[in-house]
C-alpha cells in the first residue's frame, strides 16, 4: 500500500523518536511504500532550518529515502479517492 506522510508526521517522528508519529513512520517504512511530496520536503526543511538547525543533517539523510511526488499528483489522487468514495456501491 502507498501511504502519504505529511509534514507533521515527519517532523514529529524526527523530534520524538519514541512517540506515536515515530511508530507510524516506522511501520509505514517497513511495511508499505511511503510517499512524500516536494511541498512536504520543502516545508520540513523550512521548519527545521528555522527551529531545529542542529538537526538538519538528520532530516536530510532521512529525506533521501523518499521519492517525492509533485503536489498535483497527490491532489488528483486525493480528489479521485474522494470521488470514488462518494459513489454508491
Amino acid at each position: 500500500m502507498r501511504i502519504y506522510l505529511d509534514t507533521n508526521v515527519v517532523i514529529s517522528a524526527m523530534l520524538f523518536p519514541k512517540g506515536k508519529s515515530a511508530l507510524v513512520f516506522e511501520h509505514v517504512i517497513k511495511k508499505h511504500t511511503a510517499i512524500i511530496s516536494d511541498y512536504t520536503i520543502s516545508e520540513c526543511k523550512e521548519v527545521f532550518e528555522k527551529k531545529f538547525p542542529d538537526k538538519m543533517e538528520i532530516l536530510n539523510s532521512l529525506l533521501t529515502v523518499f521519492q517525492p511526488l509533485p503536489i498535483l499528483s497527490i491532489f488528483i489522487g486525493t480528489l479521485v479517492g474522494i470521488i470514488i468514495g462518494a459513489l454508491p456501491a
